[in-house]
């Protein structure tokens, strides 16, 4: 290592981070911690593979990364549907949220990361008219359950 790999008492520095503060940040359970779920295909689009990466941020919100294969054009499932939503639903089903938009590439892949506020529920992804959609329709594509590790 060089001298300037260094900080000023001797701690390796990454980025202007201390290894030492990164440290003590990821032993605090800072989003260091993740866990890797898949998510099932519905019987309209049984190709379709994802998984969700979650980890929990500094405000205790559920940070969450997915990642979608093989998902079919909106537009093939029904003429009106031009995206994808990922929502979230709690577990009475009270709460349904739209997390945000999922694009694909021409390839029929894509990743999206996201925040939740909740940390146990149903994650559901559908294919909508729009991205501003108030509520999931029925062209669900993939979902799953999140929770915490117990």
């Amino acid at each position: 290592m060089t001298p300037a790999a260094f900080g000023t008492k001797g701690r390796l520095k990454h980025g202007g981070w201390s290894l030492a503060a990164l440290a003590g940040f990821c032993a605090l359970g800072m989003s260091c911690a993740s866990t890797t779920l898949p998510l099932t295909a519905s019987e309209r689009t049984p190709a379709a593979k994802g998984t969700v990466k979650t980890s929990t941020d500094a405000q205790g919100n559920t940070k969450l990364t997915v990642a979608v294969d093989y998902l079919p054009r909106p537009a093939d499932l029904a003429p009106d549907l031009s995206t994808f939503v990922v929502w979230s639903v709690s577990d009475d089903g009270g709460r349904v949220r739209n997390l945000g938009q999922l694009n694909i590439d021409k390839d029929r892949q894509g990743s999206v990361t996201l925040v939740s506020p909740l940390a146990r529920f149903r994650l559901v992804i559908t294919a909508e008219e729009n991205g501003t959609a108030e509520k999931p329709s029925k062209y669900t594509i993939l979902e799953g359950m999140v929770a915490p590790k117990s």
